[in-house]
């Protein structure tokens, strides 16, 4: 019985620890023409009823799924987000891009911005990214 109660307290411990850092899913359009793997520049403003935040993020090469970026700043508390793709998409539908140049094709990034607990308590509900 207290190899289930130890059990029990570790998987709380676990899904506590899970449950310190706050993700929130966010997809960005872009045309490209050509070759898509470059270097790419990510500006992220966090908006509450309070202030607005501003970051500056870089991939280090070509963007690759799982990749986090590089925070060059961040007008925020410390520790600024952190922002990972999760995910791309190319060649769907152009309706998706309005405006893009013939030729030009349209795709997204689908990136997860990472907020830790230390500086969730900054951001006063509601919020958005």
């Amino acid at each position: 019985m207290k190899i289930l109660r130890w059990l029990f307290a570790l998987v709380m411990l676990i899904a506590t620890t899970e449950a310190m850092a706050a993700g929130h899913s966010v997809d960005v359009y872009y045309g490209y023409n050509g070759d898509s793997r470059n270097i790419a520049t990510f500006n992220l403003k966090i908006m509450m009823p309070s202030a607005v935040y501003v970051g500056e993020y870089k991939s280090s090469q070509w963007l690759m799924t799982g990749e986090i970026l590089q925070n060059v700043s961040w007008s925020g508390p410390p520790p600024a987000p952190s922002v990972k793709l999760i995910g791309y998409h190319q060649n769907i539908n152009k309706a998706s891009c309005p405006g893009l140049p013939s030729g030009w094709n349209c795709g997204y990034y689908t990136f997860e911005v990472i907020v830790s607990a230390e500086i969730e308590s900054y951001f006063s509900c509601p919020w958005l990214v």
